[in-house]
């Protein structure tokens, strides 16, 4: 019998079951662990009008589980947590019609 392990995802960890239990461990299916990342950008989404009109085109992207932006900050740093690129959250910016002005370390 040939097994089929699934395909890997980007920034995700794939556990297979194993016989016997690693550490005392049973997996009895195979678990994903998604890794998710904190990206910072500097931006020019400088009011609460402005994080109004980006919520759109970020609140239901695919792979952020959260973000905000620190309006009170002189960058006015935008910090995504999740599972998405820094080039994919820079077109989100760049779609609501904002400025990325540079990605920040983390």
């Amino acid at each position: 019998m040939t097994s089929i392990a699934p395909a890997p995802v980007k920034n995700s960890i794939i556990i297979p079951k194993t016989n016997p239990p690693v550490l005392g461990v049973n997996f009895n299916c195979i678990t994903k662990i998604t890794i998710m990342e904190e990206l910072k950008f500097k931006t020019n989404i400088n009011c609460m009008g402005c994080v109004a009109k980006f919520t759109p085109h970020i609140q239901d992207q695919e792979g952020v589980e959260s973000w905000e932006v620190d309006t009170t900050n002189p960058d006015k740093v935008l910090t995504v947590k999740g599972d998405i690129s820094s080039k994919e959250v820079e077109a989100l910016v760049k779609e609501a019609g904002f400025v990325v002005r540079e990605v920040i370390a983390a």
